[in-house]
Formats: C-alpha cells, sequence, structure tokens
C-alpha cells in the first residue's frame, strides 16, 4: 500500500511521515499553551497525549490516515 504520508519538503518546514521517534519531541512541542487556546489541550497529560501517538501512529500503519510531524527547517525542530 502506498504511504499516505509521504516526505514533503518546502522553503520553511519539512513535513516528515509521522512515527514513533517523533513522541518526545512532540510532547516538548505540545507544552506551548497559546496553541491549545482554541484546541483540546492534549498536551496537558502525558497519558492523554501518548494515547493520542498511538492511535496517529495505528491510523498511519492502517492507510486510515497520512500523520505528519512537522520540522522547522532553519533550526531541525520539531514544532508540530
Amino acid at each position: 500500500m502506498e504511504s499516505l504520508a509521504p516526505r514533503l519538503e518546502g522553503a520553511l518546514v519539512v513535513l516528515e511521515p509521522l512515527a514513533a521517534a517523533h513522541g518526545e519531541e512532540l510532547w516538548a512541542a505540545a507544552q506551548a499553551p497559546e496553541i491549545w487556546e482554541w484546541l483540546t489541550n492534549l498536551g496537558a497529560d502525558r497519558a492523554v497525549f501518548a494515547e493520542f501517538m498511538r492511535a496517529a501512529l495505528e491510523a498511519g500503519e492502517a492507510g486510515r490516515e497520512g500523520p505528519f510531524a512537522i520540522r522547522r527547517r532553519a533550526d531541525g525542530a520539531v514544532v508540530g
């Protein structure tokens, strides 16, 4: 099956197929309070975040979704 989330590169960011290895960097990025003003705060509780990651990885592996991690080109940091 063809991946729904191929690596995509732009001038400012790189979209990488989501992998378990992104977990710690995504957790750190999720601590910025301003990103949760209008969304469910997945970064408030480690267990909720872990379940989000598990579900996203499972959906990607099953071909139901194409989850990405967003890496900023300027410094290589995962920002989303």
